[in-house]
C-alpha cells in the first residue's frame, strides 16, 4: 500500500514539471461533457500544427474518463486517418517498466505495417535506430517486436533492461531510442500520432522519465 501511494505521489510530481492540460471529471456520464469533448476535438483538429503536448484527463474510477477519451480522441481520430495507438499501467507492482509504452508501440505497430509506404516507414525507422537501437527496444518493450521483428532478418535477443540497475546510460540510451523511432513514425504520419497512456498513476519511473523524455524533444512531429 505505501509503495504504490509513492508511485502515486512520485507521478503527481512529475506531472507538474510538464506541459499539459488538464480536464476533471467528476460525474459518471459524459452527460454535460461538451466543454470537455470540445476541447479534445479542438486539440485533435490542431495536431498537424503543433509538437508533442500531454493532455492530462483526471477523475476518480469510473467517472468516465476512457468514454471521453474514446468520443473525443479515439473515434474522430479513426475517422480523419491519425495514428491512435493505446497502453495501459498495471497497478500490478510487478509489472515490468516502460508496460504501457509496450503496449501502445504493440498498437502503432499495426499502423505502420498496414500503411501503403510501410516500406518506406520501415526503412526510415531502421536507419534512424540502427542495430543497436533495435535490439536495446526490442529487449526493453516487448510490444514493440511486431514492428522491429519486420525490419530484421532474425529476431532480437532477449534480455531484462531497466529503467536503473544498469545505470543511468542505459536509461539515456532507450529514451533516445524510443524519441528516434518517434521522429520517424511521426515523420511519416502525415495526419498525426496520439499515444493514449491509461492509469498513468501506476507508471514506474522510468516510464515517466520517458514520458518527460519524449515531451521536452520538440523535433517530435505532432
Amino acid at each position: 500500500e505505501a509503495t504504490q501511494s509513492s508511485r502515486k505521489r512520485r507521478t503527481a510530481d512529475t506531472l507538474q514539471n510538464m506541459r499539459l492540460a488538464t480536464l476533471r471529471l467528476d460525474d459518471l456520464k459524459l452527460h454535460g461533457r461538451e466543454g470537455d469533448l470540445k476541447l479534445l476535438k479542438a486539440k485533435l483538429g490542431d495536431i498537424q500544427n503543433a509538437n508533442g503536448e500531454l493532455i492530462m484527463v483526471a477523475g476518480s474510477s469510473g467517472c468516465g474518463k476512457s468514454a471521453l477519451v474514446s468520443r473525443g480522441l479515439r473515434d474522430p481520430a479513426k475517422k480523419r486517418g491519425i495514428a491512435f495507438a493505446a497502453g495501459k499501467f498495471d497497478q500490478n507492482l510487478a509489472a515490468p517498466p516502460y508496460s504501457a509504452f509496450s503496449h501502445a508501440l504493440s498498437d502503432l505497430a499495426k499502423h505502420v505495417i498496414a500503411k501503403e509506404d510501410a516500406g518506406k516507414v520501415k526503412s526510415d525507422i531502421k536507419k534512424a535506430l540502427g542495430e543497436d537501437g533495435m535490439q536495446l527496444i526490442s529487449r526493453a518493450m516487448p510490444g514493440a517486436c511486431e514492428l522491429l521483428f519486420s525490419l530484421q532478418n532474425r529476431a532480437p535477443r532477449r534480455s531484462s533492461v531497466s529503467g536503473g540497475g544498469g545505470g543511468k546510460e542505459v536509461a539515456n540510451r532507450m529514451q533516445y531510442a524510443i524519441r528516434e523511432l518517434m521522429k520517424a513514425i511521426c515523420a511519416n504520419a502525415k495526419k498525426g500520432v496520439i499515444l493514449f497512456i491509461d492509469d498513468l498513476q501506476w507508471a514506474d519511473a522510468a516510464s515517466l522519465e520517458l514520458l518527460q523524455s519524449l515531451l521536452q524533444d520538440a523535433d517530435i512531429p505532432s
